[in-house]
């Protein structure tokens, strides 16, 4: 009987910490685990209806691991079938108008280039973008300039390089570090071969962690920098990396406000990237986001690469319509204001 207080106490109290501000690494980890913590209340709580006397003190912990584990769901349930699509499905397929991408996190002391290499093959995109790559990968990598003649390639040697190979036509093309010098990001505009033009934003921010940083300010401050970027111009955009953000966070879904993009992830599954060997601890840390001129062909996680994150894939149709724009979220005062002070911070 102690210990169903106990435990039960504890994933109440773990289910709801991460709405605390602080950005200590070790507050900021809830906001990756809801998915884990709904299993183990649906667990207690079953556990505790079956062998447990239905006294009133029972009863009402009972009552709150249920009101807890709604929670989790309602953070979770719009990355599942179940939830209204954001991104719509194509309703044309013109092949000038679309623009397929895989992005990897190549998991930097990994060999089996091989691997990933047929993956490439297989899935044939116009976009890919590597993150975690150094000297050594990108010589690896360089077998992939015959079919892809765009390149820019920051390598390095601290797991925070990046590589971008592109079919497409690349207009300019600037590699931006926005809150570290040693963690860059990449701003391109690319051509579809209709002719029309799409802002490319790729990013790998350092995550909140023990052994990287202990904080989430960096991270914050430089997606929310890129979300105003996106904001102001109002073009087609596409943003694609490991944000090492989940898709539920605080911090993505403010993202998304500020930025109006959409998340095509949004009522047709997770697609967890992370952690590629370890199936109960997954996530969705790589992200593709759109904005509402794109319809979407597919969407799907690849095959094990030998690293710790699965590549994704994505397509996309420029397909302009109001109802996809009807699906964009749009930031208020207080979410503005926010990010101000987040970006402030760095």
């Amino acid at each position: 009987m102690v210990a169903f207080y106990i435990i039960s106490g504890l994933l109440i109290i773990f289910s709801f910490i991460h709405l605390v501000k602080y950005q200590v690494w070790w507050i900021r980890v809830f906001d990756f685990i809801h998915i884990q913590l709904a299993f183990f209340l649906s667990l207690t709580l079953g556990i505790g209806m079956l062998t447990l006397p239905l006294t009133l003190s029972i009863i009402i912990l009972l009552s709150l691991l249920f009101i807890t584990l709604l929670y989790h769901l309602w953070l979770v349930i719009p990355f599942t079938v179940f939830h209204k699509k954001q991104v719509l499905d194509k309703a044309l397929n013109i092949k000038s108008k679309s623009v397929s991408a895989m992005v990897s996190n190549v998991y930097q002391h990994n060999t089996q280039y091989d691997k990933l290499l047929e993956i490439v093959k297989n899935v044939d995109p116009d976009i890919l973008l590597f993150v975690e790559t150094d000297a050594l990968w990108e010589s690896a990598l360089s077998v992939l300039e015959r079919n892809f003649p765009y390149k820019i390639s920051y390598p390095l040697e601290n797991t925070y390089g990046m590589i971008l190979y592109s079919k497409l036509t690349i207009e300019n093309s600037k590699i931006c570090f926005l809150v570290e010098d040693d963690v860059p990001s990449f701003e391109v505009t690319v051509s579809l071969p209709s002719g029309v033009q799409v802002d490319l934003y790729t990013t790998h921010p350092q995550p909140p962690s023990p052994t990287e940083n202990e904080r989430s300010t960096e991270r914050d401050a430089e997606l929310l920098q890129i979300a105003k970027k996106v904001k102001s111009s109002n073009r087609p955009t596409l943003v694609m990396g490991d944000l090492n953000d989940v898709a539920w966070s605080h911090t993505t879904r403010l993202f998304k406000r500020i930025s109006g993009l959409l998340d095509p992830r949004i009522g047709r599954g997770s697609f967890n990237t992370f952690h590629a060997k370890i199936p109960f601890m997954r996530f969705p840390l790589d992200h593709i986001f759109s904005s509402h001129h794109f319809t979407l062909g597919r969407i799907e996680r690849l095959p094990f690469c030998n690293s710790d994150h699965f590549p994704i894939f994505i397509e996309l149709f420029y397909e302009p319509s109001l109802d996809s724009e009807e699906n964009q979220v749009d930031a208020d005062h207080d979410d503005h204001q926010e990010a101000n002070e987040k970006i402030a911070k760095v």
